[in-house]
């Protein structure tokens, strides 16, 4: 799931470590440990107004990682191709 994050713009929109409980949360959540990472998140936030937070940018991080798509690999491979192009300047008519 880490790597997931890497084709969006979480990066931007969160910190590192709020992507990580995201994560940690998704993981917790395939393998049925759900009470217990909610029960871990309590223990390290007791205050309820940073533990809500903390949980809404949770739940905002997973819904966006549910939404993206890791493109095919031909789809992948286009891309490769013209990312060599835009940084090869000799076929870049807008470089100097």
């Amino acid at each position: 799931m880490v790597h997931e994050t890497l084709l969006t713009d979480l990066c931007f929109l969160y910190h590192p470590a709020q992507i990580a409980l995201a994560s940690l949360s998704r993981g917790c959540r395939e393998k049925d440990l759900e009470t217990k990472f909610d029960a871990y998140l309590q223990a390290k936030y007791p205050d309820v107004t940073t533990y809500n937070d903390i949980v809404a940018n949770v739940t905002h991080i997973q819904g966006i990682l549910d939404e993206s798509r890791v493109p095919s690999d031909s789809l992948q491979k286009k891309l490769m191709e013209k990312f060599a192009q835009c940084r090869n300047p000799a076929t870049n008519s807008n470089s100097e």
